[in-house]
């Protein structure tokens, strides 16, 4: 075995026995009794025992290089990976290309251990929200019933990195039942949810994002247009005249209306004014 850079790299053989071979036949070998093979490394044993016409084993060797790739940030252990190949070069071509991908990428994603669910984490980042100023106190409470009616979700209360795309897909697929606005505050929070558990690295996959991320459905529900009757010309004069006709005490709006009568403006508007 030997060591360059921090990989370390070598061929090693293999020694399988045949079936229907007694396993201590080559026990009473005098060549592995010799001092010569007691001193041969592994490698030359297999050699040996091979030269020596010895029929009672298959032989194989085979070239590995082994790089670390980094530390699990929870159990301190080394994480290792092995690339096999033809020839000890090989090998070690391929070890030396993952360790110069790991020196310019930073190492590879480590995944935490979590137990945390959707609701576990999505809770404090909008509570946060809330006591941030980032949202008004009406959102905040639209979140926190959301919140409530998805807990009611299995998926959304195992560890999130145990939750299956199936899942995901199979409650939005009920979701679509509702109105677009409950549609896209649930799926927000899902969404949010898998997002800050990939930052931090308690999962694996964000089904969430990326070129194969999970859409937001549409909803099934068929949007209803509300008939608008508008006013005649002969009725738009007669509230007109109304209004003029009346002091302000009986009709506090009554110059509202009369903007809104005279100008086409619509209500938003006035109020920005």
């Amino acid at each position: 075995m030997s060591k360059i850079n921090g990989i370390t790299y070598g061929t090693y053989p293999s020694i399988r026995p045949k079936k229907n071979v007694d396993k201590s036949v080559c026990e009473n070998c005098e060549i592995c009794k010799s001092k010569k093979y007691q001193l041969a490394d592994s490698l030359e044993r297999m050699h040996i025992c091979r030269d020596s016409g010895c029929n009672n084993f298959y032989f194989s060797q085979t070239s590995k290089a082994t790089v670390i790739l980094g530390r699990d940030t929870i159990t301190r252990k080394e994480l290792k990976k092995t690339f096999v190949a033809e020839t000890e070069e090989q090998a070690l071509s391929l070890a030396l290309e993952a360790k110069l991908n790991i020196d310019k990428n930073g190492g590879p994603r480590i995944i935490n251990k979590t137990n945390l669910s959707i609701i576990d984490i999505a809770t404090p980042l909008y509570m946060e929200d809330y006591k941030l100023h980032k949202i008004n106190s009406n959102t905040h409470n639209k979140n926190t019933t959301n919140l409530k009616m998805l807990e009611k979700s299995a998926f959304t209360t195992k560890p999130i990195n145990k939750v299956s795309r199936l899942e995901i897909v199979d409650y939005l697929n009920e979701l679509a039942e509702y109105s677009p606005t409950t549609i896209k505050e649930r799926f927000r929070i899902i969404k949010r949810a898998f997002d800050y558990a990939y930052s931090q690295n308690l999962i694996k996959d964000n089904y969430m994002d990326g070129y194969n991320a999970i859409e937001k459905p549409k909803t099934k529900i068929a949007k209803v247009v509300p008939q608008k009757i508008a006013l005649t010309l002969e009725k738009e004069k007669q509230l007109i005249d109304y209004l003029e006709a009346t002091p302000i005490y009986k009709c506090k709006h009554k110059y509202l209306f009369l903007l809104l009568l005279t100008t086409g403006m619509r209500i938003g508007e006035v109020y920005r004014i």
